[in-house]
This record gives structure tokens, sequence and C-alpha cells, in this order.
């Protein structure tokens, strides 16, 4: 039998503006999902740092990123075979700037959100779904040569609220400063088995305070 594929991106639309080397070169994007739902769209200009030598490792970058209503499913399965991550699924949004040298220091300031979030297997137990509502995520950050400065990300959802910042070293010297506000209430029900709680237990109010800095 023939296997019908899924399609995740159609009618890609790509403009590109190039007046020679020593010029930036701007482009702008446009394409949907696979579902017709879903948008992703872009702007920008980008520019040879070194034309002479035709160096594509070191560019120039002010870019805008915009994402409509996107599936995740896709996305994050990808991402979970890589990374001891959960798979999902969810709309996501979200509206990113690019602005620096990808050689140097690349600043990536944004929000993401997403109204509706399911996640399963990673670090959650088997019969563990978390479906989380109302995900808005804050982000500053930047790409450097020696790894990823992580300035500030905060989250707010119906599980709580967490913020960190940190430094993620290619070389794997790695810091992070994490700070929690979780809904214990909801996090019991949500994902009683990976909490190891006995079918017994209940938690009708409370709150996790977590204040931590991992190296």
């Amino acid at each position: 039998k023939n296997k019908t594929q899924d399609v995740i991106v159609k009618n890609l639309h790509l403009v590109v503006d190039a007046e020679g080397l020593t010029k930036p070169i701007t482009y702008r994007f446009f394409m949907k999902s696979g579902d017709n739902t879903g948008r992703i769209s872009g702007e920008g200009e980008v520019l040879l740092q070194n034309p002479a030598a035709l160096e594509l490792s070191a560019l120039g970058i002010n870019s805008m990123l915009k994402i409509e209503n996107w599936e995740m499913k896709d996305v994050l399965s990808v991402a979970a075979a890589r990374m001891p991550i959960p798979k999902g699924r969810g709309r996501l949004n979200a509206d990113l700037a690019f602005d620096g040298s990808s050689d140097e220091k690349l600043q990536i300031k944004g929000n993401l959100s997403s109204n509706r979030l399911t996640l399963w297997g990673g670090p959650f137990k088997k019969k563990d779904t978390p479906r989380i509502k109302n995900i808005a995520i804050d982000l500053k950050a930047a790409q450097k040569p020696n790894g990823l400065s992580l300035d500030q990300i905060s989250v707010e959802s119906s599980l709580g609220s967490v913020s960190a910042k940190g430094f993620f070293d290619k070389q794997g010297d790695n810091r992070l400063a994490l700070k929690a506000d979780l809904n214990l209430a909801e996090l019991s029900k949500q994902i009683p088995d990976t909490l190891k709680l006995r079918k017994s237990t209940k938690v009708t109010k409370g709150n996790l305070a977590v204040d931590a800095k991992l190296t």
C-alpha cells in the first residue's frame, strides 16, 4: 500500500534583493502550514562582513520572524529525537528579532505563546500527559562564539511561573540561575506518576517556590 505523507509546509514565497557583495542582502518570505491554519513570515537583511573571502560564517544580521498558529507536533517530535525533552502538540505564536553578528554576538529578543499545549514522553512518566494553558514566554538571549547567553527568560502558565538566566558554554561549562513559583495542586493533577504520588494522595492547595543555581 502507498503511504500518504504529511505536508508540513506549503506555499513558500521567498523574495531576495541583492545589489552586490558589499551591500546588505534584503529578503522576505512567507509560508503556510500543511493544514492551512499556520503561517510563518519574516524579513530582514544580511551583510557579508568579509565579502572578499566570502565567509558565510561572518554575517551581519538584522531580521524579524513572526509565527502564527503553527502546530508544534512535528517540531517537538524531531527535537525529542535529539534531546531529552517531551513530545507534544499545540499551536505556537511568536514574534522574534535577531540583531548582530553571527561570528561575534547575535542578540535574540521576543515572545512566544500558546493557548493550550499537551506534552508526553521525555521526563514524564508514561501515563502523564500534562495539558498547559495560556503559556507566555519572554526571551532575551545572545548567541556568542563560545556559547549561548540566556540573559532572561520568563514563563507564565497555568502551572505557575518560571524565570531563568545563565550561560551554556560549548565546552560544557554551563551555569543557570532558576526561580519558580509552581501550583502544587495543578501539578499533582497533571503529573502524579512523575511526582510519584500515591493514588490516595490529594493536593488541594499550595505553591512550590524554587530558587536554585545549577552548574
